[in-house]
């Protein structure tokens, strides 16, 4: 798919600052794939938006050890990542809130 690599629902509300910079990657504007070194950024800088959530840390640690190719990553594979991760942040929001 060409344009944002993922629809953005709004059945969730996201309130916190992971949130808003998923549904920033969410939005954003890429082709069928991505460079690598991009994707592996992202997760980075939502690592660091994750600071004292441990169980989100370690989801991106995950995805961080999971990155596949060697220079592009299908940008399915990454839409696949934000999902599950914003998933994962509106569910830890609602328990702490």
């Amino acid at each position: 798919m060409i344009g944002s690599i993922a629809p953005v629902s709004t059945d969730a509300p996201c309130m916190n600052s992971l949130c808003e910079e998923i549904i920033r990657l969410q939005t954003t504007e890429f082709g069928a794939t991505i460079d690598r070194p991009k994707v592996v950024d992202s997760l980075l800088d939502l690592r660091s938006s994750a600071a004292g959530n441990r169980e989100l840390q370690q989801s991106i640690d995950d995805l961080l050890r999971s990155v596949p190719g060697r220079n592009l990553v299908e940008s399915a594979w990454f839409a696949a990542a934000l999902r599950g991760l914003r998933t994962a942040a509106t569910l830890s929001d609602a328990v702490s809130g």
